[in-house]
């Protein structure tokens, strides 16, 4: 939505003779605004009182709406300009404009303003919480708590903001319909689920192809669903930190992660930590890996060429055996 311009109109209802100075000091006026060296609070009651004055001052800063003169913050289209900069400035409207619907609806179609702004008396009508959250999903949190639990509402904030499940009633997030909504819009939204939903495969699946990492938030036997567990380290390597024991011991749910991301190997059993397929499968990816590897691994030469050859770096996670022979390599070399 366009944010309007104070209306230049409104110095009609002046003085003719004030209307004459403020074209004098306008430009130079201007000017200050634009470098930022204008400030309205230190201002004469003339400048505060010039429509174009204060027009562009709240476009610059919409607080600034506190020290204008009254009629400004009794015109509706001179509190939009405030609102559409920063939302907090409705609070310095009249108190007429804040009870405005028709204002109350126009400002939350802007980025800035929120229905954190307006009274209780607005968060508990359907029709503007509805707007809100068809803007902005998380303003469900300033609903009153009846629409907190109206599935309309409920439904529009989290098709526009998965997150914002978290601010719906105990039983909606209970509701799986609206949790895979939630979930396609933004995977973490799955924190915000019931357990029971945690627990279902089909919406945990879709969080885990969207984002790896919410594996965190599934149920204890998903984590240890093999399934489950092999989309999301695929989508994000690292998920297997979330994985249950049991699945950071089987082989090809390793080899999935540390193929995608050899620092993975970190999250592995320390029975995979002790396998060469697995090492040097991680090594080969990012030769870092080498410092998650078993001493017995580390101390092994075709492994530790591996790791060296895609990061020299690695060199400092060498197993203590192969770091004396390196040692000694070198005294014998500066001996020579």
């Amino acid at each position: 939505m366009r944010i309007p311009k104070c209306p230049s109109g409104g110095a009609s209802s002046f003085n003719p003779s004030i209307k004459k100075k403020w074209k004098q000091i306008d430009t130079g006026a201007l000017l200050n605004i634009k470098n930022g060296t204008f400030s309205i609070l230190h201002a004469s009651p003339e400048l505060r009182r010039n429509p174009r004055i204060v027009s562009s001052v709240l476009e610059k800063n919409g607080n600034d709406l506190q020290f204008v003169d009254q009629i400004f913050r009794a015109n509706v289209r001179c509190v939009l300009v405030a609102i559409g900069q920063n939302g907090s400035a409705f609070q310095y409207a009249t108190k007429e404009v804040r009870q405005d619907k028709a204002v109350v609806l126009a400002g939350l179609k802007f980025p800035e303003f929120s229905l954190e702004y307006v009274s209780q008396q607005f968060q508990s009508q359907k029709d503007v919480v509805m707007t809100a959250v068809t803007e902005k999903g998380e303003d469900l949190k300033f609903a009153s708590i009846n629409l907190q639990a109206d599935l309309d509402v409920v439904f529009a904030s989290v098709t526009e903001n998965g997150l914002a499940l978290r601010y719906a009633s105990e039983e909606l997030r209970n509701n799986k319909d609206l949790v895979l909504v939630a979930v396609t819009e933004n995977a973490t939204a799955l924190r915000y689920a019931s357990s029971g939903i945690q627990n279902q495969k089909d919406v945990v699946m879709t969080a885990v192809t969207k984002n790896g990492l919410t594996l965190q938030h599934a149920s204890e036997d998903l984590r240890n669903n093999k399934d489950v567990v092999l989309v999301a380290v695929n989508k994000s390597p690292r998920a297997l930190m979330y994985a249950s024991s049991d699945i950071q011991n089987q082989k090809d749910v390793v080899l999935a992660a540390v193929t995608k991301n050899g620092l993975a190997l970190r999250y592995a059993s320390e029975e995979l930590r002790n396998n060469k397929d697995v090492v040097l499968t991680a090594v080969t990816e990012n030769g870092l890996a080498l410092e998650h590897a078993s001493e017995d691994l580390r101390n092994n030469i075709e492994i530790a060429q591996a790791a060296i050859a895609q990061n020299s770096i690695a060199a400092e996670y060498l197993g203590a055996e192969l770091q004396q022979n390196e040692s000694s390599c070198e005294q014998e070399m500066n001996v020579d």
